[in-house]
C-alpha cells in the first residue's frame, strides 16, 4: 500500500511552486495588487518563485521543456513589446 506522500513531487519542486501558490492566495485579498505596497509584495513573490524555479532547473541540470505554440506566442509578445519600446509616442 502506498502512502499519499509518495505521489508528491520532490521537495525542491514544491518549494519552487510555493511562492506562486502564495500569490494566487494573496492577490485577491490584496485587492488585486492595486496599491503600490501590494504591487511590491506580489512582484516580490513572483520574482522569488521565478528565481526558485531557476534554482530547481540548475539543481536538476535540465532545461525547461516548452511546446512550440507557447514559445511562438512568447516571441510575438516580445516583438510587440520591442516595437512599443522603440516608438514611445503618446497623444493627449
Amino acid at each position: 500500500m502506498r502512502l499519499p506522500t509518495e505521489r508528491l513531487p520532490p521537495w525542491h519542486r514544491l518549494a519552487a511552486l510555493a511562492p506562486l501558490a502564495a500569490v494566487c492566495f494573496y492577490a485577491p485579498l490584496a485587492y488585486g495588487g492595486t496599491t503600490p505596497w501590494t504591487q511590491g509584495v506580489v512582484d516580490w513573490l513572483l520574482v522569488h518563485g521565478f528565481v526558485l524555479w531557476l534554482v530547481v532547473l540548475a539543481y536538476e541540470r535540465r532545461r525547461p521543456r516548452t511546446p512550440l505554440p507557447p514559445l511562438a506566442a512568447l516571441a510575438l509578445l516580445a516583438v510587440l513589446g520591442l516595437l512599443h519600446a522603440t516608438n514611445p509616442k503618446s497623444v493627449f
